[in-house]
């Protein structure tokens, strides 16, 4: 992790000499009032990141504590996936923030309100397709990948991914907190939780209660759905002075979707003997197609349907 992000420390500079060496870094630009306000946000932000860490970090030092070394090799390989997924939400979420500080500092508020709820519907739309196979596909996917050793982990990889659904529809709001420079409340929170998530682990990961390794990602589903689902939609309300449903509404399609892939993999795994890769793999393909024509028939409006088909006429070469 930390490799990665010195290389891409690195890289942002060499592509800015490369890009803009017009810009240069020089004392007589520098407004100190505007940095110590920066430096302030950057500060809360940064307490925000450790909460974050003790969220997303923590899981393998708990089991490797409480289960020891092996226990923790096959809990860790399971990471790859809400890893992967948080990694692409995060990434997408991201692109939306230049949109959202624009319509920030022209002070219009409704375009703010109206690109967050798009992209969390997006988002939710997006990530319900993944989430859904995991879950319903776990064991098969854990046999066919690592062995028959591994399918007992996958009860463990449904709890580490079907609260995600929820989890990371929700990253498009946190770019209200930046733009209005309302971070500190939401450093407190997360890091208020994410010591409680880590004890929560502990507690429930223990060998006194019944659920074993499972209860730490259990800790983990609880805590972290509890921030997102009710504190992230209401302070973001609050922030933008709205009625606090409207961004409680924007995660709804996601659930519907995720619940929806859910019943069209049961069906699929019903009917369909699935005992190696390309099998898997078709049954994955053929979920999808019938997901997306659920998605786009029941989950998007008239003007959503609109904006993606320009979007994807906009991105796509002009035929020749």
């Amino acid at each position: 992790i930390i490799a990665g992000s010195i290389t891409g420390m690195v890289l942002t500079l060499l592509f800015w000499k490369y890009l803009t060496p017009e810009l240069k870094i020089q004392k007589k630009h520098f407004s100190i009032p505007l940095l110590k306000q920066i430096t302030g946000m950057g500060g809360w932000m940064l307490i925000n990141q450790v909460g974050s860490l003790l969220f997303l970090q923590s899981e393998l030092f708990v089991v490797n504590i409480l289960y020891g070394a092996e226990k923790t090799g096959r809990y860790g390989a399971l990471l790859i996936f809400p890893t992967m997924l948080r990694s692409v939400a995060a990434m997408i979420s991201s692109n939306l923030n230049p949109p959202i500080m624009d319509r920030y500092a022209k002070n219009d508020m409704s375009g703010v309100l109206r690109i967050v709820i798009r992209s969390s519907k997006f988002l939710g739309i997006a990530v319900a397709l993944p989430l859904g196979l995991l879950c319903i596909f776990s064991k098969l996917l854990l046999k066919i990948w690592l062995g028959k050793e591994f399918v007992d982990m996958a009860p463990v990889l449904v709890v580490m991914v079907a609260h995600l659904s929820i989890n990371l529809a929700v990253l498009p709001m946190f770019s209200i907190q930046v733009m209005a420079n309302k971070v500190k409340v939401p450093a407190f929170v997360t890091s208020i939780l994410g010591i409680i998530n880590v004890i929560l682990a502990i507690i429930l990961g223990s060998s006194y209660l019944p659920f074993g390794i499972i209860g730490i990602p259990m800790a983990g589903a609880i805590v972290l759905t509890l921030k997102n689902a009710i504190f992230t939609p209401i302070y973001g309300s609050i922030i933008l002075n709205i009625k606090k449903q409207r961004l409680f509404s924007s995660m709804l399609s996601g659930i519907v979707g995720f619940f929806m892939c859910i019943l069209l993999s049961l069906f699929v795994i019903r009917f369909i003997a699935i005992t190696n890769l390309i099998q898997l793999l078709l049954a994955w393909a053929s979920v999808s197609v019938v997901y997306f024509v659920f998605a786009w028939t029941l989950l998007l409006d008239k003007w959503e349907k609109k904006w993606i088909l320009e979007f994807i006429q906009n991105r796509l070469p002009a035929r020749i």
